[in-house]
């Protein structure tokens, strides 16, 4: 999907991501707890905890002059959902940074309300057109770990953008420190084989813009930047994004000193870390797959719609046909939209391996 076109985001384009994260978004925990996605919403955070527990603990087996030491930089933290990953990954120091002046506030108050045992700055920062070397102390590179999660997309209206936001992601990640995140997987192609360049179900929907003509075999007329989309998933998330070429990514990735070490759909992630005994523990305990086939006597019996949950009743009835002495009554899992969900995420990890040296105009190696 090559192309020379870019589109360039107009004004009230470029302020859809601010103006949305900007305004009240509190829900309560009992509308949240009575979400459709509930489940869901508990597996993508077992995927940012696993994904950063896998990070830190690489950092640590790598270089153990970081055990103690290590700082972190959360970019686009929101109100500060990840702050107790950062406890239990027993961090020494944390920068946030957030394009929503009122959601760095939230995280700022968290945080002085969770008493955490780590030090912690705030930065009310557009990383796609702002530098934090403007308003951090810190001039040479001091962070081991940059995470960004679920706001990747929102850089790709334009090269300008997606360009700031990898600079402010690299230029203070130590050589050896990794930049990790999650963003929505490129989803064109199973948009182009629908009527209205769009796909969804009871959980999201995906819409892609009309200007954005997915029908044509040639794909140079895809933008690299700018090929917008609508995606809603369940009242959370109601924002316009960009769709991330990955390959593209990583070319502009490599001008900032970073080398593509990961990157997998949050299926195949799970597959990976949900067997060892870490992973299934943070499961259960972040209640991240929801029960299916309970007895009528469980008081966590789930009303489950059985078209949604055919997988899992094949999984059971295939397991007692093995194990018919040890009869299997239930199993965890997420419904089968939810499952079609996480094949739209993807989670990344690049390394930093090289210095860059930045001037006003050009980007040259160290």
């Amino acid at each position: 999907m090559a192309s020379s076109f870019e589109t360039q985001a107009t004004p009230s384009e470029a302020r859809d991501a601010h103006s949305y994260y900007n305004n009240p978004q509190e829900h309560g925990l009992q509308r949240r707890n009575e979400s459709k996605i509930l489940y869901m919403r508990n597996f993508n955070n077992w995927i940012k905890s696993t994904l950063i527990n896998e990070y830190l603990q690489l950092i640590r087996n790598e270089d153990s002059e970081r055990k103690d030491r290590i700082h972190v930089f959360d970019m686009g933290c929101g109100k500060g959902g990840d702050q107790l990953k950062w406890d239990i990954g027993h961090v020494n120091r944390v920068t946030f940074s957030d394009l929503a002046e009122k959601s760095v506030d939230v995280c700022k108050q968290r945080y002085h309300t969770r008493k955490s045992c780590y030090s912690a700055e705030f930065f009310p920062l557009n990383c796609t057109t702002e530098l934090l070397r403007d308003k951090f102390e810190e001039k040479k590179p001091c962070f081991d770990l940059v995470s960004t999660q679920f706001v990747l997309h929102y850089a790709f209206d334009k090269l300008e953008s997606a360009n700031q936001f990898l600079r402010n992601a690299a230029e203070f990640l130590r050589i050896g420190g990794y930049f990790i995140g999650t963003t929505v997987n490129s989803c064109h192609e199973r948009c182009r084989q629908t009527p209205n360049q769009s796909i969804s179900n009871d959980v999201f929907s995906i819409n892609f813009d009309p200007s954005i003509n997915l029908k044509t075999t040639d794909n140079e007329s895809i933008p690299l930047f700018g090929a917008k989309y609508h995606f809603s998933l369940d009242e959370v998330v109601d924002c316009p994004e960009y769709l991330v070429y990955f390959p593209l990514l990583e070319k502009l990735a490599e001008k900032h000193g970073l080398e593509r070490v990961d990157r997998q759909t949050f299926k195949d992630y799970f597959d990976k870390h949900s067997a060892n005994g870490d992973g299934r523990s943070l499961l259960r305990t972040m209640k991240a797959l929801e029960r299916y086939g309970l007895t009528s006597s469980n008081s966590e019996e789930q009303s489950n719609n059985d078209s949604q949950y055919a997988h899992a009743k094949r999984y059971i009835d295939n397991a007692n046909m093995e194990h018919q002495a040890d009869s299997i009554k239930y199993c965890r899992t997420l419904s089968q939209q939810e499952w079609d969900m996480t094949r739209l995420y993807i989670m990344f990890a690049f390394k930093k391996v090289r210095h860059v040296n930045y001037d006003e105009d050009t980007i040259t190696n160290a």
